[in-house]
């Protein structure tokens, strides 16, 4: 093996090792427009963000469905204070609350396109979105306050 074939080698399973590690909690960071990334889950919340606590109150949350939700979303300037969830991510966090879940995902639904709308006329957060290869489309639900967004994507859905 030449040395220049040992090290194509060695980059590729370093770059395989980085991305699994990056993935395992690229969902559930703060999302920016920058094109850094990030293997830390966030300051502010901690280990909140990686246990069944965190989700179960995502959930709840999700089924409390007020007026004025795009507005909340287009007064959001900067992206680094949005959050985006995958709907795989909190069925696979908390699996007992696959009904409440479903309940939640059906309480937003009259509210989809709204909030889908704000989203693309908000360039921070579109960028954001499509930074992560998402687009507003895939965005199903959404928890809003207190100047932060989480916006829970199925790009199934």
């Amino acid at each position: 093996m030449t040395d220049l074939t040992k090290l194509a080698l060695a980059g590729v399973l370093s770059a395989s090792v980085s991305a699994v590690a990056v993935t395992a909690v690229a969902d559930t960071t703060p999302m920016g427009g920058t094109d850094e990334m990030t293997t830390e889950a966030p300051a502010a919340t901690g280990d909140a963000m990686l246990n069944a606590e965190f989700y179960e109150d995502l959930i709840e949350a999700l089924k409390d469905v007020s007026e004025g939700g795009e507005d909340e979303i287009s007064a959001i300037e900067d992206a680094d204070t949005a959050m985006v969830v995958r709907v795989s991510e909190i069925r696979t966090n908390a699996p007992d609350h696959q009904d409440a879940l479903d309940e939640a995902l059906e309480a937003q639904e009259d509210k989809r396109d709204e909030f889908r709308s704000a989203i693309e006329d908000n360039e921070s957060l579109k960028e954001m979105l499509e930074f992560r290869g998402l687009n507003a489309d895939d965005v199903v639900a959404v928890k809003y306050g207190d100047a932060e967004v989480t916006l829970v994507v199925d790009q199934l859905g």
